[in-house]
C-alpha cells in the first residue's frame, strides 16, 4: 500500500496511543496466505487491511479464492496483489408455485473444507433481478444433507423485496447429490434440491412460495 500521509500518520498516532496500540511500520506476515481489503468509507481516509493466516479451515489461497466472500466479506488478494476470486458458472432452476424460474443469470457460489466436512453454497437472480434463490449443500461421513435449523436453514427464497426463509417441514428440504467435487482449484456441484413449503415464519407459516423440482449444475473456478 502507498505510504501514509502525515495527516494520516498524525491521525491513526492519535487514536493509537502508547502504552495501549502503536502505529506499526510493516505487518509481520509470515503465517499469512492473503489479506482482506474493506470497502473505502466516506468518512475516514485510512484503508483497512486484514491477514488470512495458515489455517485447517483456509490452508491456501485457494481456499480463499474459492471462500473469499465468506472469509473477507469483500475482496481478498494474496501477498503479491493479486485478486483471489473465483468465477462461478453453470445453471440454477427450480419451479416457484409450480412455474418454473432460471436463476442462471447472476451466479454467486463459495466453497470451503476443512478435510472432514465440505459444503458448498450457492445464489441465484433471475435476469430481471427480482426473484432469487440460495441453497447450503453439506458433505459429511460419506452422505449429503442441507444444514440448518427451524430458526436458521440451509435455504432462502426471495421475490421483489419479500424474503421466505422457513420452510415448513425441514424434512421436505432436500438434495439429490450426482456430482460433489474439489480438484486442481475447481469446484464442481450438481444435484436437484427441494424446498417444499417455504413462508416468511418459522414453520413456514402466513404467506408462502412452494419451491420444487430445483436443479443445480455449477463450476467454481479459481483464478
Amino acid at each position: 500500500m502507498p505510504p501514509l500521509s502525515a495527516d494520516q500518520k498524525k491521525a491513526l498516532e492519535y487514536d493509537c496511543m502508547p502504552p495501549f496500540a502503536k502505529v506499526a511500520a510493516d505487518c509481520p506476515h509470515a503465517d499469512a496466505v492473503a489479506y482482506c481489503v474493506s470497502p473505502d468509507s466516506p468518512v475516514l481516509t485510512t484503508r483497512t487491511f486484514s491477514l488470512v493466516n495458515k489455517s485447517t479451515i483456509t490452508p491456501d489461497t485457494t481456499a480463499v479464492a474459492l471462500n473469499g466472500v465468506a472469509i473477507c466479506s469483500g475482496t481478498a488478494y494474496d501477498l503479491t496483489g493479486k485478486a483471489l476470486t473465483a468465477s462461478c458458472k453453470g445453471t440454477l432452476k427450480a419451479k416457484v408455485d409450480g412455474t418454473l424460474v432460471d436463476f442462471s443469470s447472476k451466479l454467486l457460489c463459495t466453497y470451503r473444507s476443512n478435510g472432514t466436512k465440505s459444503e458448498f453454497f450457492v445464489n441465484g437472480q433471475t435476469a430481471a433481478q427480482d426473484k432469487s434463490i440460495n441453497i447450503n449443500v453439506h458433505f459429511e461421513g460419506g452422505a449429503y444433507s442441507v444444514p440448518g435449523t427451524e430458526i436458521s436453514p440451509g435455504v432462502g427464497y426471495l421475490e421483489d423485496n419479500t424474503t421466505f426463509p422457513f420452510p415448513k417441514d425441514l424434512t421436505m428440504v432436500t438434495v439429490d447429490v450426482t456430482k460433489f467435487s474439489l480438484a486442481g482449484g475447481v469446484a464442481t456441484l450438481s444435484t436437484g434440491f427441494s424446498m417444499g413449503v417455504i413462508g416468511r415464519q418459522v414453520g413456514g407459516a402466513g404467506d408462502a412460495r412452494t419451491i420444487t423440482e430445483g436443479t443445480a449444475d455449477l463450476m467454481l473456478t479459481t483464478p
